[in-house]
């Protein structure tokens, strides 16, 4: 198990401070966290801004992410997964 933290790996969020939203680049970011077979985790509750500064996703993304596992968990799970079948 590896846990990244969003400004370790570039999760990269719009500068709405309260309602952040993902970046293009940030799913490229995230692709980059494949490569080995170990279960990455991600706090799924905020990203950073271009300023390096820290945005989060707003309320409702929490509330759901919390009932569906983290949003960012989802997010690498999905762009990962996508990403290998892609490259086929």
């Amino acid at each position: 198990m590896r846990v990244y933290l969003p400004e370790e790996f570039g999760l990269l969020v719009t500068e709405s401070f309260l309602d952040a939203k993902v970046e293009d680049i940030a799913y490229n970011n995230i692709t980059s966290l494949d490569g080995t077979d170990m279960i990455t985790i991600v706090p799924g509750f905020y990203g950073v801004t271009e300023n390096c500064e820290i945005a989060v996703f707003s309320h409702g993304v929490s509330s759901h992410s919390g009932q569906k596992g983290h949003f960012s968990w989802d997010l690498v799970d999905q762009y990962l997964f996508k990403s290998k079948f892609e490259k086929k």
